[in-house]
């Protein structure tokens, strides 16, 4: 069964809430950091620590399309978040 949009987008912000983020994003890199130490290689070759960034602050600002939503979704499962 497919997620609508909405559900997506309620999915993709728990996932983030589950990396307990400072409110002004201060600790983001170090979270980032730690998913990448404890991913498989293949997992981490996959993405860029710079573009999984830039998916969450999309997420987090309220400003990311579906596409954006979906690929962080893509990631945070091979990520294990």
């Amino acid at each position: 069964m497919s997620l609508t949009a909405a559900q997506k987008a309620i999915k993709a912000q728990t996932k983030i809430e589950k990396l307990e983020l400072e409110e002004n994003l201060s600790n983001l890199k170090v979270r980032i950091n730690e998913l990448f130490n404890n991913a498989p290689i293949a997992i981490a070759e996959t993405i860029s620590r710079e573009e999984l960034e830039e998916l969450i602050i999309e997420i987090k600002k309220g400003t990311a399309t579906n596409e954006i939503i979906s690929r962080f979704l893509e990631l945070a499962g091979n990520l294990g978040i």
